[in-house]
């Protein structure tokens, strides 16, 4: 019955093995219940699926990342009479810099704050962006160490956000 099952989700139902995994999962678990429940009386033979190939490829290669780059920043040019639809495509291109650049997670970035951030230079006089990221799947973490893309996200919404601040007070709102 199973060999006719992974049968069927292979072929008519063109599933990949990763899925199909997971499916005879689920009915392991159901088949165990039923055993733990006296529903069965033993669990029947389950056979072993085909091996999941490894993939290795990289989520962007590097000529990848680089037409986006590029893409993004022709994308907001284009948008140029539009002032909201500039600073979202804007905003767009920095989370995707700042996310490559300083490797966090989503949910870490969107934690962070600017005083969680601050420049410093190492010892060959390179400017650095230093994180403290609290809001981990895996708990604090101090002093991650972003690289170069990252500090000139930062510095640019930085002088951006002190800016709209100084505008701020001088209108007195």
């Amino acid at each position: 019955m199973f060999r006719e099952f992974y049968a069927q989700r292979r072929n008519v139902d063109k599933i990949k093995e990763h899925t199909l995994r997971k499916d005879v999962s689920h009915i392991r678990q159901i088949l165990k219940h039923c055993v733990e429940t006296g529903l069965l009386p033993a669990l029947p033979f389950i056979p072993k699926l085909d091996k999941i190939e490894h993939n290795p490829r990289r989520w962007l290669e590097a000529d990848e990342w680089k037409r986006l780059q590029a893409l993004s920043k022709e994308r907001i040019k284009a948008a140029s009479p539009n002032a909201r639809l500039v600073q979202q495509r804007q905003d767009c291109h920095d989370f995707a810099m700042f996310m490559v650049h300083s490797m966090t997670r989503v949910g870490e970035l969107e934690h962070l704050t600017f005083r969680d951030c601050q420049l410093v230079k190492n010892s060959q006089g390179v400017e650095a962006l230093v994180c403290d990221v609290r809001h981990s799947k895996t708990g604090h973490r101090p002093n991650v160490v972003c690289m170069v893309g990252a500090a000139s996200v930062y510095r640019r919404r930085k002088t951006v956000a002190v800016r709209r601040q100084i505008d701020v007070d001088q209108i007195g709102v």
